[in-house]
């Protein structure tokens, strides 16, 4: 009868959190004022399209109950979904406005949390795993790394 048996190993890669932190400099300021920016021209274009798409199937909907069709559950659900998605965009520039006032108040040389990764930690036989998966962080300055912590 053959048993399984589990060989063990030196080393295994596990995954494990980075921070992404980037100095506030005025390259980075003008950068994320430019992004933050152009994200609410596309909010505001979507909230646009949006309108327009409404308006049009509002129309073959009155189209529709004129011919005699009853188009109330598609009235509804259209109003639903369109009132659903201007809440969410409504949202999201209010998000995008309060990033913006933040960056303002930031002064220059503070580190702000810009993203969250994963990478793979070598974890081997005597090493201390709290030491190995605690989070790293990357710190970035005008586009550059200048420290990996951890």
């Amino acid at each position: 009868m053959m048993t399984n048996t589990i060989s063990p190993q030196e080393s295994i890669q596990l995954k494990r959190q980075v921070t992404i932190k980037t100095m506030v400099t005025d390259l980075f300021r003008e950068k994320a004022n430019k992004e933050i920016t152009e994200e609410q021209t596309l909010l505001k274009a979507e909230g646009e399209a949006l309108e327009k798409q409404y308006q049009a199937n509002l129309k073959q909907l009155e189209d529709a109950a004129r011919q005699g069709h009853n188009v109330a559950p598609q009235l509804d659900g259209l109003h639903k979904e369109v009132l659903s998605r201007q809440q969410q965009l409504g949202e999201m520039q209010q998000q995008l406005a309060a990033q913006l006032a933040e960056l303002e108040k930031v002064t220059n040389g503070t580190f702000l949390v810009t993203g969250q990764m994963e990478n793979y930690v070598t974890i081997a036989v005597g090493d201390s795993l709290y030491e190995k998966l605690r989070k790293a962080e990357v710190h970035v300055q005008d586009g550059v790394v200048t420290a990996i912590v951890g």
